[in-house]
């Protein structure tokens, strides 16, 4: 009896410390379930001086689903769960640096966090990603964010689990519980760079090299360019200097600081511009254009736009229809207007002299100041002299049916 009693007591003990080394293992494998690893996955090259970089840009992974898929932005990401309130799957940080340095190296470098259901199958998912870089015969570095991803695959309905997996290149499988993308490119100072994107979003600084730049969507910030020839269209812009640009806009939001010479082609936009030396825009359709300061300006064709300058220090030819002008300052010598159908409002220097044309048919929409002196007249084209000096200024104004007002 007692013998018994042992044996059982001992069976006990043993079945104790079975499951404790169970829980303890379950425990352990839950912990390891589902781990994020973060890794930077980079690829560099030497390149000649100079070299020309194209890129598309942070390269979105292609994803299909069966089932439900929740997709969103936030904080400049996209995100993605497979069902409204479940965790998030995937994230995708939008927004890639492009770094300028002194190296005649390319870098480009993706920040990866994935969480495989298994440590080792974490492990091997980020060994398979790899960059690829391609310099040709002609110079040029072909840049492919795509780290060997084929497909992003998410399956879940209501009797069945989710299952969310990764299809390489190669045709291997992952099964996915959560993956992360940023990215930053590294170029030569004076390499030409080239992107073309859609709904991303680049920033660039101290680049003396020429930029290429086709984006659509997204954000576009800048600081320093020396040389950017552009289309953006429904891109949010920010450059703070630019020393020569040649820029095509489509329903832009955006805004420049100071500019030497800008050649501009615009409809449906919204720009402001601090200061801009020379300005040649042609083909504005609805837009809003509003100047600081600005040099020499030249407009052809704008149709149905806002045009407002702060500041005119040197002339502008302006030649449009149905386009608003506002001029409230500035030491001009020259300013000339075909227009029609729009409202002028220009207001002069009282300390300067001016000799002021105007060919209007509508004189009684105009509001000249006190104490102007007719010279001439001409059926509708008058004269006048404003102010007093020896160096007067000029100041026409062709403007059928407008609304002037000068002060």
């Amino acid at each position: 009896m007692i013998m018994q009693k042992q044996n059982l007591a001992s069976v006990y003990r043993l079945s104790f410390r079975t499951l404790f080394f169970l829980l303890v293992s379950l425990l352990l494998s839950t912990l390891s379930w589902g781990q994020r690893v973060t890794r930077q996955i980079s690829k560099e090259i030497v390149v000649p001086a100079d070299v020309v970089v194209k890129t598309r840009g942070p390269e979105e992974i292609y994803f299909t689903g069966n089932g439900t898929i929740n997709v969103w932005q936030e904080d400049g990401k996209q995100k993605l769960s497979a069902k409204e309130r479940s965790p998030v799957i995937y994230e995708f940080d939008q927004h890639m640096e492009v770094q300028s340095w002194e190296e005649n190296k390319v870098k480009q470098v993706v920040e990866v966090t994935v969480a495989c259901p298994s440590p080792d199958e974490t492990e091997a998912l980020l060994d398979a990603l790899a960059v690829s870089l391609q310099l040709n015969r002609v110079n040029e570095v072909t840049i492919g964010c795509e780290l060997n991803i084929d497909r992003f695959m998410i399956e879940n309905g209501w009797l069945k689990p989710d299952k969310n997996t990764i299809e390489l290149d190669d045709g291997r499988v992952f099964n996915i519980v959560y993956l992360s993308l940023s990215s930053k490119l590294f170029i030569p100072k004076q390499a030409t760079f080239k992107l073309k994107s859609e709904w991303t979003s680049i920033g660039m600084s101290d680049h003396i090299g020429p930029v290429n730049i086709n984006m659509h969507g997204g954000t576009f910030k800048a600081n320093r360019l020396a040389d950017l020839k552009a289309n953006f269209s429904s891109t949010q812009l920010e450059i703070s200097h630019l020393k020569r640009g040649d820029l095509q806009l489509q329903a832009i939001r955006g805004s420049l600081g100071t500019v030497e010479r800008l050649e501009l082609s615009s409809s449906i936009s919204t720009i402001e511009i601090g200061k801009v030396d020379t300005l040649i825009a042609e083909n504005l359709l609805s837009d809003n254009i509003q100047l600081g300061e600005a040099g020499r300006l030249q407009l052809d064709d704008a149709r149905f736009a806002e045009l407002g300058i702060r500041s005119l220090t040197q002339s502008a030819n302006l030649n449009g229809r149905n386009t608003n002008l506002s001029l409230t300052g500035g030491e001009f010598h020259e300013l000339t207007m075909d227009n029609e159908l729009a409202v002028v409002d220009v207001q002069l220097n009282s300390k300067v002299c001016y000799l002021l044309e105007v060919v209007a048919n509508a004189p009684e929409k105009i509001t000249l100041p006190a104490g102007i002196k007719l010279l001439e007249q001409n059926g509708q084209r008058k004269i006048y002299r404003i102010g007093t000096g020896d160096t007067p200024r000029t100041l026409k104004l062709n403007c059928q049916g407008c609304e002037i007002k000068i002060e």
